[in-house]
């Protein structure tokens, strides 16, 4: 009876939370890749009939633009609503939440496997990436769907139902983005290595042959979707006149060495920096474990186990690092949801085979919640918060609905105020609403008005102590961490 609660428990807290933030507008990066993608395809599908697959240049990021039309397409079935839009999720989560329960299953969980399920949970970036419309948490689902079948491969648990998981998830990796196309080509690196290098059997030509075919979709997709692009637009990725082209500008070696250093930062941060302990734990560890006898979780060897999840770590890391470290913007925390969720499977798997304590419980407690505690770290206003990546960031909703009342009210059209990411799209992406107003993008101090929230990272210090000198402070709303404040010209 335990145990089924323990299994039936996680999806009835996913649905309270799933239904608790229904109402929530869209958000940070969601406006553009959700909301924006949705409508587009939502008008051009439904209501002109024009069944295109090609995102006008301005909204064209270079990713697969499925998202967009599984939104659009819920809106046509369920109504157009933020609350269709949050259940669209829900499939995903609990995606997320059936296949950590089978991988830890795998890592030898035994009847503590569904620890990893709340690990996963208890880490901000996971949780937070829930709450909203986001791509990231179908890129989760397909890869934990892809990981399983992958490790099934590995300790030859091979079902029908294994290589069928791995399948779709590889070709739902291919479909959600071009971060997911990149995870595609790690685990393919990943199961080829593993398979040559970990089994005993010597790989002939048929064995390839089997190891190739669930790529198959996935491959013949990716390399279709980026053909097409390519016929039909002239670029992959990005081009010069995108609007997010300063992102990719690649840079010099100070930057490259900046940029490290917000890496490790951001690996780090909200509470990860628990995981990335355990697993300089589990180095010093490696060379006991691989000279142990005893057998791990399914009949394979420990050490092997842990070499797996070592070098799947390290080939995720070199295919996505690249693009981070050389670049200019590409280092969003939600770009390191893959590496910390293997960063939670390796931690995982040393609590499982190690004891800090004597009940395995209580240190799994104690990791959940500094795990947990992130959404607790407030760093100091010159850091930039990856607010889409802390539960922090929830009482902006409340605060912006109670802005925009005042703003009404006090009837100052919007394009007499200043504002930034994520508050300068058109209303009507954001709330769903039939507001086709929209504030105007922030440059310099020569607007009547400016609202100002420290959810918005491009008010730096700079900027806001600039502000202070030019404007009065109007009116202030605070909840939580967050703060929304409407100044008005001297």
């Amino acid at each position: 009876m335990i145990g089924v609660l323990k299994t039936i428990l996680p999806y009835i807290a996913a649905s309270i939370f799933i239904w608790c933030v229904k109402d929530n507008i869209f958000f940070w990066d969601t406006i553009q890749l959700a909301s924006r993608h949705g409508n587009w395809f939502y008008e051009q599908w439904f209501l002109q009939h024009n069944f295109t697959f090609q995102l006008p240049e301005n909204l064209d990021s270079g990713h697969p633009p499925f998202f967009g039309i599984y939104i659009a397409i819920a809106w046509q079935l369920f109504g157009k609503s933020l609350t269709t839009s949050h259940l669209c999720m829900m499939p995903f989560v609990f995606g997320i939440i059936f296949y950590s329960q089978r991988i830890g299953q795998l890592l030898g969980g035994g009847k503590q496997s569904w620890w990893l399920t709340i690990l996963i949970f208890c880490n901000p970036f996971v949780l937070t990436q829930c709450s909203l419309v986001s791509p990231d948490v179908v890129l989760m689902c397909a890869f934990l769907m892809a990981i399983y079948g992958i490790f099934e491969d590995k300790y030859e648990l091979k079902t029908t139902f294994s290589q069928a998981s791995k399948t779709i998830g590889l070709l739902f990796l291919a479909m959600v983005s071009m971060r997911g196309c990149m995870l595609l080509a790690a685990l393919c690196v990943f199961d080829l290595f593993s398979t040559y290098y970990f089994n005993s059997f010597k790989v002939r030509f048929v064995n390839y042959l089997k190891f190739i075919l669930p790529y198959f979709p996935a491959l013949i997709f990716g390399i279709g979707f980026l053909a097409m692009h390519y016929k039909t637009t002239g670029w992959i990725g990005f081009h010069a006149n995108s609007p997010w082209s300063p992102s990719f500008e690649n840079v010099d070696f100070g930057g490259f060495v900046k940029n490290c250093g917000i890496f490790i930062f951001r690996l780090f941060s909200y509470g990860n920096l628990i995981l990335w302990g355990i697993i300089v734990y589990s180095l010093v560890l490696l060379p006991k474990i691989l000279k142990s006898q005893g057998p791990g979780a399914i009949g394979a060897h420990p050490g092997i186990q842990l070499l797996h999840l070592l070098g799947l770590l390290a080939i995720i890391c070199v295919f996505l690092l690249p693009s981070m470290l050389l670049h200019k913007g590409l280092l969003q925390h939600r770009y390191l949801i893959p590496i910390e969720l293997i960063a939670t499977f390796l931690t995982f798997y040393v609590l499982i085979n190690t004891s800090f304590f004597s009940r395995k419980t209580l240190q799994f407690s104690i990791v959940a919640l500094i795990l947990f505690s992130g959404h607790l770290w407030i760093f100091p206003r010159s850091i930039a918060q990856g607010w889409d990546c802390t539960m922090s960031h929830y009482p902006y909703f409340e605060l912006r609905k109670e802005a925009m009342r005042r703003i009404e009210s006090a009837q100052i059209p919007l394009q007499n105020i200043a504002s930034a990411f994520p508050n300068n799209h058109n209303i009507q992406y954001i709330d769903l609403s039939e507001n086709k107003q929209i504030f105007r993008e922030y440059e310099n101090n020569n607007f009547d008005y400016i609202l100002y929230s420290n959810i918005y990272n491009q008010f730096n210090t700079n900027i806001l102590n600039d502000i202070k000198k030019n404007y009065l402070q109007q009116w202030r709303i605070e909840k939580g961490a967050v703060e929304i404040i409407l100044y008005q010209k001297k």
